[in-house]
């Protein structure tokens, strides 16, 4: 088998150079076949990815955080909508600072257990998100997302964070932030449909995922299975800026379900718009796309993950 590798040199504030030496060592050292790839820019990844998989790339790994996960994704997926690369799997060897994409499919960060999974080659098969959304020109774009992806106050405190990110920072200052912009922040009154059910409310955040991790270990979407056949939705309802505070244990131990003012669902396909004067926020995978009016629906076992339960 012969895996193409794609490294972002930027990700994890470029610590995604030196994860990479060490997994080559490895690679080298077991005489393992594959070629190197090295994005440039935003958006490379995606390009990249495509072009393998309608090659026909059978593996391909990431070396990256999360995004870089994401851009590869979304090139394989793009690839396979057009009809390619149907075989073709993936997955990430991390040097992010979130690490959360991995922590739910228990792919091994050190280099030496990661190539071993590689021999067994056990894989899952992950549900994605489709997001329509509008970008910061207002034009409307369609993205997919592996992890979670989150609206209103979730994507107002990642704008806030981005420039952080080739420090290395963003992730350890966003609970920080969480806290920070509280005062900056007023609750979006939004309208919803989640399949047949259409509702209004007034909310700090709405959280959509496919798997349970993001914001560096946080499970907002406690109830994502990644193979369920349906969106994880979170809900958090208005609320004195106190208690907001006093929820953070629960944003990590997997009980933020339990609160009175925090909803959760399921469902198949949910849209969102604003009813403010402008429109709501919206990120994935730990990067900011744009904002409202947003449609997001699921796509059941679209994803081949592999060297998966390495550890």
């Amino acid at each position: 088998m012969k895996y193409d590798i794609i490294i972002n040199p930027m990700g994890g504030a470029g610590q995604s150079v030196k994860a990479w030496a060490s997994l080559q060592r490895e690679f080298d050292n077991s005489n393992i076949g594959y070629q190197e790839y090295f994005t440039k820019g935003t958006g490379d990844a995606i390009d990249i990815a495509k072009r393998l998989t309608c090659k026909g790339s059978k593996r391909i790994i990431a070396v990256g955080g999360d995004g870089t996960a994401n851009e590869v994704a979304n090139g394989i997926l793009q690839a396979q909508d057009e009809g390619f690369g149907t075989e073709t799997a993936m997955t990430l060897f991390s040097s992010g600072t979130g690490n959360d994409w991995v922590r739910e499919h228990r792919i091994s960060r050190r280099a030496v257990e990661f190539v071993k999974s590689l021999q067994d080659d056990r894989q899952h098969i992950q549900d994605v998100g489709l997001i329509d959304y509008y970008d910061e020109n207002y034009k409307q774009q369609s993205r997919y997302f592996i992890n979670v992806a989150g609206l209103a106050y979730d994507a107002f405190v990642l704008k806030a964070t981005e420039k952080y990110k080739k420090t290395g920072l963003a992730s350890k200052l966003y609970l920080l932030h969480v806290f920070k912009n509280l005062l900056k922040y007023k609750p979006e009154k939004v309208r919803i449909r989640a399949d047949d059910k259409d509702f209004t409310k007034t909310v700090y955040t709405i959280n959509i995922g496919q798997c349970r991790y993001s914001g560096g270990n946080m499970q907002l979407v406690p109830h994502a299975v990644y193979d369920s056949g349906k969106l994880a939705v979170t809900m958090a309802d208005s609320m004195p800026k106190w208690e907001v505070v006093l929820l953070t244990p629960k944003f990590y131990n997997g009980s933020l379900l339990n609160h009175p003012n925090v909803t959760g669902f399921e469902c198949d396909r949910i849209e969102i718009r604003s009813l403010n004067n402008k429109e709501v926020m919206i990120e994935a995978d730990g990067e900011f796309l744009g904002y409202t009016p947003v449609n997001i629906r699921n796509c059941s076992k679209k994803l081949k993950i592999f060297a998966v339960e390495s550890v």
